[in-house]
């Protein structure tokens, strides 16, 4: 089993916990699930336009990065510090966007990407199983580079392809067009489509600082495919407290997808130039749930158009049972970037995030 369960393949497992002179313990069953695939309607009479944070499926050395000035809110790198592969892909390295397409057939891809020098400036992009292309992108600066060679992309389910070559490269936008132009689009092109499914994704969190464990805050944020009440499943990422048994009016958060915060991000304080905790949450559904502790002042989800439901549920802290109150804030048809509200308090752990 991979150290990090969530990055386990689907399947069954035997978990068993090791002493430190090597005893095992009794196995326990796990069943690891696979992330639902964030999956795009692309009609081929019109251009699409996809945000580079919003892969269905994303593996290293490409990752997230916060930035208000870039469309979504974020772009993606992969690590100045990765090996070239200009030689062959790595399909390893990989980000892919599940398309659903109509009125298929002859199609250019566009990236609005930076290429921070002349080492650090190139990419591969596919459709399916097919042959790459290598697109420059613009030299240390950013801008929209069209793909070389038109790529076919029939009617029906397809995945796009980037794949890294050289490190440190930036892509902020897909455009997939059929128009045969040369001239980019203007700024950041048109709104990015959204996910066809209820999930979170491109999550990035702007709190870096060290929590009680010395660990970076960000770093314990986490998408979770299922919630669960009352079987012992961790609230936070930086903490041993559990979510207790839930009551009859928030069982319907029982399986739907959430976000696993760290306690000690209820303390960060938004920097001048920069914003809430959260950058970027690509959330998919109809409605945003947040549980906060009952000893927090509620005065940020007020603020940020959130609604108490006027029922909470129980988080266990050891023995100590704390009350979460349920706030929900209604999204637009087919997704959002949410901006999650920073508290700013030190009287209780960040709050808990479910999608609906």
């Amino acid at each position: 089993l991979p150290a990090t369960v969530n990055e386990a393949p689907p399947g069954d497992y035997v978990l068993y916990v090791v002493s430190s002179t090597g005893a095992p313990s009794v196995g326990v069953h796990v069943r690891v699930v696979a992330q639902p695939a964030c999956t795009y309607a692309v009609n081929g009479s019109v251009d699409s336009y996809i945000e580079a944070e919003g892969t269905s499926r994303r593996a290293p050395p490409f990752a997230p990065v916060a930035d208000g000035a870039r469309s979504g809110g974020a772009y993606v790198q992969a690590s100045p510090t990765s090996a070239p592969t200009t030689t062959v892909p790595n399909e390893a390295q990989i980000m892919a966007y599940d398309v659903d397409v109509s009125n298929g057939g002859s199609f250019f891809v566009w990236l609005l990407a930076n290429g921070p020098s002349t080492s650090s400036d190139t990419v591969y992009v596919s459709i399916d199983g097919n042959a790459d292309q290598v697109i420059t992108l613009p030299a240390n600066t950013w801008g929209w580079v069209r793909g070389g060679t038109a790529v076919n992309i029939p009617s029906g389910k397809h995945a796009v392809k980037v794949k890294t070559r050289e490190p440190g490269t930036q892509i902020d936008k897909l455009r997939l067009t059929k128009s045969t132009s040369t001239t980019p689009p203007a700024a950041t092109g048109d709104p990015a489509l959204s996910c066809l499914n209820t999930a979170i994704t491109a999550l990035a969190v702007r709190d870096t600082a060290n929590g009680q464990d010395t660990v970076p805050n960000n770093t314990q944020w986490s998408t979770q495919l299922s919630f669960a009440g009352g079987g012992g499943q961790l609230a936070f990422g930086d903490r041993t407290y559990t979510i207790g048994a839930l009551p009859a009016a928030a069982t319907h958060f029982n399986g739907k997808p959430w976000i696993r915060t760290s306690a000690d991000s209820r303390n960060y304080v938004p920097a001048a130039s920069a914003g809430p905790v959260v950058a970027t949450a690509n959330v998919y559904g109809s409605f945003v749930f947040i549980a906060i502790d009952s000893r927090h002042t509620t005065t940020p989800l007020t603020n940020a158009g959130y609604a108490n439901q006027g029922y909470s549920f129980p988080v266990n802290e050891g023995a100590t049972v704390r009350t979460y109150n349920v706030w929900r804030k209604a999204i637009p048809a087919g997704g959002v970037n949410v901006a999650l509200p920073s508290l700013v308090s030190t009287a209780a752990p960040m709050y808990i995030v479910i999608v609906e």
